[in-house]
C-alpha cells in the first residue's frame, strides 16, 4: 500500500515537474503551448514521463542510491546527447536531429532528460539482472 502512494506521489511530483518544464518551454518560446484536441505522437509519448516519475518515486524509498543514479545518468545522458549533436554538426555539417520545443542550444532538450534517467535506471537493472 505504501508503495502504490508512493508511486502516485511520485506521479503528482512529475506532473508538477512537466508543468514546470511547459512554463520554461512558454518562457522561451515566447508564446503559450497551444492546446489543441489532436492527440500527437508526441503527447502520446509525453504520458510516459508520468509512470517514471512515479518509478523513480517508488525506487528512492529503496534506497536513495537509485534516486541519485537516476539523476547521474539524466544529467550525464543530456551533456552526451547535447556533445554527440555537436559534434555531429560540426563533422558532418548538418544536424543529425532537432528539437521543436524546450532546446537547449539547438541539441538537446528540457524533455529528453528525464528519459535519459529512465534509461539508465533500465539498465542499471539489466546489469544487476546480469549479474555485472
Amino acid at each position: 500500500m505504501l508503495n502504490l502512494a508512493v508511486f502516485l506521489g511520485g506521479m503528482a511530483v512529475g506532473l508538477l515537474f512537466e508543468a514546470i518544464f511547459m512554463a520554461i518551454s512558454e518562457k522561451i518560446h515566447g508564446k503559450p503551448i497551444r492546446v489543441t484536441h489532436h492527440f500527437s505522437f508526441a503527447k502520446k509519448i509525453s504520458m510516459w514521463t508520468l509512470p517514471i516519475w512515479g518509478f523513480v518515486a517508488v525506487l528512492s524509498i529503496t534506497s536513495t542510491h537509485y534516486l541519485l543514479f537516476f539523476f547521474i545518468a539524466a544529467i550525464g545522458g543530456t551533456i552526451a546527447e547535447f556533445a554527440l549533436g555537436k559534434f555531429l554538426e560540426l563533422a558532418f555539417k548538418t544536424r543529425i536531429w532537432t528539437y521543436k520545443h524546450g532546446q537547449l542550444g539547438k541539441y538537446t532538450s528540457l524533455y529528453s532528460f528525464p528519459y535519459w534517467g529512465a534509461g539508465g535506471l533500465f539498465f542499471l537493472a539489466l546489469a544487476h539482472l546480469v549479474g555485472i
